[in-house]
C-alpha cells in the first residue's frame, strides 16, 4: 500500500471538518514542495522524517515559508491550516496535529507537468473521538511482532493514535498473567512501544487477571503490580484491565466480603488506580468489565457506577459482542447505567468466531452521536489477518476522525483505491468478502442473474474470479500468504460453475453426479468461505444435491 496522495475534490471535502477553497495554486519544479521551517510550537522541534516524502528542506530557492504555531483552542489531534502563494501555516495545541496537517497537505499535492501544484486554501478539523485505534484483542494465533509495528505505521497513516495490545492468546497477558514476560518477549515488547513513540501512537499494555484472581490475596495484587511496574520502567503510562469473558460468580470468602461481583471488580481497578497514582504524575487507565455488552441497567453495572473511580474509562462493545447496530439511544442508556466515560470495542471486522471468512467491507451501523453520550474512542477489534484487516480499517479511521460525515460506501470505495490502486485482481477479491457477518451487502444485479438462470452474467462473473485467483496465487506478499486459503477455495467455486454450466447445457445425469461431488468437495473447502459461496448458492438454485458418500469413496 502507497501513501495516499493527489486527492480529488470529493475527497478533499469528505476527509476534513470545514475547508475554504480560493482557486489559485502555487507551482513547485520537482517532486517536492521546497520549504524554510519555522517552529513557533516550541523552542526545539524536529521536522518529522516522514514529511520528507513531500517536503523538501534543502532548497532554498523557490521555497515557500512553514510556520507551526501553537494554538491551545484546537482540540487534541486537530489542525489549522492555510496555504497562500508567501507561506504555509499550520496551528495545532499537539505534535500529533501537526503530524496529521503535514500528511494531508502532501496528500493535497497534484502532479502536472515539470512540476507539481499545491492549492491555495484553509483547513480546520479535528477528531469526534479522542481515542481512535485498535484493540489486538481476538482469540487465535496472535499477531508477530514485526506485523504489529506494520500496523502501528498504518495506524499513523489513517490519523489514528492508539493500540491496545492484549492478545488473548499471549500466555503472559491472560492464561499465566502472574508470570513476567521473559527477555525475549519483553524486550519486543519495548521494541513495541519504541515504534509506537516514533509514530506517535499511545501504547496501552492490557492485562487479564480475572480468570484467577484472588481480590483477597495481597500476594496476587503484588504480582498484578510488578507486572505493571516493568512496563511503567520503559515507559508505558497507559493501561488496560480486562475481565471480559470469565466466569464472575464469587467464591464464598470473596462474597462474604464484597457481597456483589461488582463490588470486587470496583475494589480491584480502584487498587491498581490508587497505584499507578503513586506511580506516575501522568497515565491513563480504563477497564473492559465483565458486562462489557447489553444496554440494560444491572445490579453490576450499578456497582461500578457507584463504586470505580470516576476518571476511568470503561469499555462496552454495543448490545452484543459483535452488534449489528449501535443506535445513539444505546449508547446514551449505557452511558447512563454505567456513569463513566466510554470506550467502544467494536468487535468488526475481528473473526475469530468465523474463521472461514473474511470481513472485508466496511464499518457500518454506528450511531454518529456516540461522542455526544460520553464515548471517548473506538477500539477497533481486527482480523487474525493483519494485513487484510487495513481497507475495514481504513473505514474506522473514517467515522472515528468525523462520525457525522462518515459514509460507509463513500469511504469503503476511498479504501479501496488508495489501497489496491489500479490491481483489479485484488479489487475483485475485496469485492468478493464485503459482506459482514451481521450485514449483508447485496448485488442485486447477481441475485437476479441467479433467479432468472442467467448464465452469461455467470460466466463473465466466474471468469473474474479465475483469473483473480490465478494473478493472486502466484504473488509473493503478505495480503497474498494471508488470503491463500479463500484463493484456493475460489477455485473450487470456479471448478463448480463449470460443471453447472456443462449440466445445464447437456443435461447429462452424469453431470449431476459430478456437480454433486463437487459441492462435497466446496464443503470440504468450508475452513475457508468465499464470501457469499455464491457458486453453491447457485448449485443448490439450481436444484443440485451435495454427493457426501460419493465424495467419500474418491478420497475427499
Amino acid at each position: 500500500m502507497k501513501e495516499e496522495t493527489n486527492m480529488n475534490l470529493e475527497k478533499v471535502f469528505y476527509r476534513h471538518r470545514d475547508i475554504f477553497l480560493s482557486g489559485k495554486e502555487t507551482f513547485f519544479g520537482g517532486e517536492k514542495i521546497p520549504v524554510q521551517f519555522i517552529s513557533r510550537f516550541s523552542l526545539e522541534q524536529q521536522f518529522p522524517e516522514f514529511a520528507l516524502e513531500w517536503f523538501d528542506l534543502s532548497r532554498s530557492e523557490g521555497s515557500i515559508l512553514l510556520k507551526w504555531n501553537f494554538d491551545d483552542d484546537i482540540p487534541e489531534d486537530g489542525y489549522r491550516v492555510t496555504i497562500s502563494d508567501q507561506e504555509i501555516q499550520i496551528a495545532s495545541s499537539s505534535k500529533r496535529g501537526f503530524t496529521f496537517a503535514l500528511r494531508e497537505i502532501g496528500n493535497l499535492t497534484k502532479p502536472c507537468r515539470n512540476g507539481i501544484v499545491l492549492p491555495h486554501l484553509s483547513i480546520e478539523d479535528y477528531p469526534g473521538f479522542s481515542i481512535r485505534g485498535i484493540i489486538e484483542g481476538f482469540y487465535g494465533e496472535p499477531w508477530s511482532f514485526e506485523e504489529r509495528k506494520d500496523m502501528i505505521s498504518f495506524l499513523s497513516t489513517c490519523r489514528m493514535n492508539t493500540y491496545f495490545y492484549a492478545p488473548k492468546d499471549d500466555l503472559y497477558h491472560r492464561e499465566n498473567w502472574r508470570i513476567p514476560y521473559p527477555d525475549d518477549i519483553f524486550q519486543n515488547i519495548l521494541s513495541l512501544k519504541t515504534v509506537c513513540d516514533k509514530n506517535l501512537i499511545d501504547f496501552y499494555y492490557c492485562i487479564s487477571p480475572g480468570k484467577d484472581f484472588d481480590y483477597l490475596s495481597e500476594e496476587d495484587y503484588d504480582m498484578l503490580f510488578s507486572k505493571l511496574d516493568a512496563m511503567i520502567e520503559i515507559g508505558i503510562s497507559h493501561f488496560g484491565i480486562l475481565l471480559d469473558d470469565i466466569d464472575y460468580t464469587l467464591a464464598s470468602d470473596h462474597e462474604a466480603k464484597f457481597r456483589r461481583t461488582g463490588l470486587a471488580h470496583a475494589h480491584l481497578l480502584n487498587r491498581i488506580d490508587d497505584y499507578l497514582r503513586k506511580k506516575l504524575h501522568h497515565y491513563f487507565l480504563t477497564a473492559c468489565p465483565t458486562e462489557y455488552w447489553s444496554y440494560w441497567d444491572t445490579a453490576y453495572k450499578k456497582d461500578l457506577k457507584q463504586t470505580v473511580h470516576e476518571n476511568i474509562a470503561l469499555f462496552w462493545t454495543g448490545y452484543n459482542t459483535i452488534a449489528e447496530s449501535i443506535p445513539a439511544q444505546h449508547a446514551k442508556r449505557n452511558a447512563e447505567y454505567l456513569g463513566h466515560d466510554l470506550i467502544l470495542w467494536d468487535n468488526y471486522p475481528c473473526n475469530d468466531v468465523n474463521l472461514n471468512r473474511l470481513f472485508l467491507g466496511p464499518n457500518v451501523n454506528r450511531s454518529s452521536l456516540l461522542p455526544q453520550h460520553r464515548h471517548i474512542g473506538v477500539a477497533a477489534n481486527p482480523m487474525n489477518q493483519m494485513e487484510a484487516s487495513k481497507v475495514p480499517l481504513m473505514t474506522f479511521s473514517d467515522y472515528m476522525w468525523n462520525p457525522q460525515r462518515y459514509q460507509p460506501e463513500l469511504s469503503w470505495e476511498f479504501a479501496l483505491e488508495r489501497y489496491c490502486g489500479n490491481d483489479e485482481s485484488l479489487k475483485t477479491f475485496y469485492k468478493l468478502n464485503k459482506s459482514l457477518r451481521f450485514y449483508e451487502f447485496q448485488n442485486n444485479e447477481l441475485t437476479e442473474a441467479i433467479t432468472n438462470k442467467d448464465i452469461d452474467y455467470l460466466n463473465c462473473y466466474f471468469s473474474k474470479i479465475r483469473e483473480m485467483a490465478l494473478d493472486l496465487l502466484k504473488r509473493d506478499t503478505k495480503l497474498a500468504a494471508e488470503i491463500r486459503p479463500w484463493l484456493l477455495r475460489a477455485q473450487q467455486d470456479v471448478i463448480l460453475w463449470e460443471l453447472i454450466l456443462e449440466g445445464e447445457k447437456s443435461k447429462l445425469e452424469s453431470n449431476n453426479q459430478r456437480i454433486s461431488i463437487q459441492l462435497a468437495a466446496c464443503d470440504h473447502h468450508a475452513a475457508a468461505q468465499l464470501g457469499e459461496s455464491t457458486a453453491v448458492k447457485t448449485a443448490e438454485a439450481w436444484g443440485y444435491k451435495k454427493a457426501e458418500r460419493a465424495y467419500a469413496q474418491r478420497g475427499g
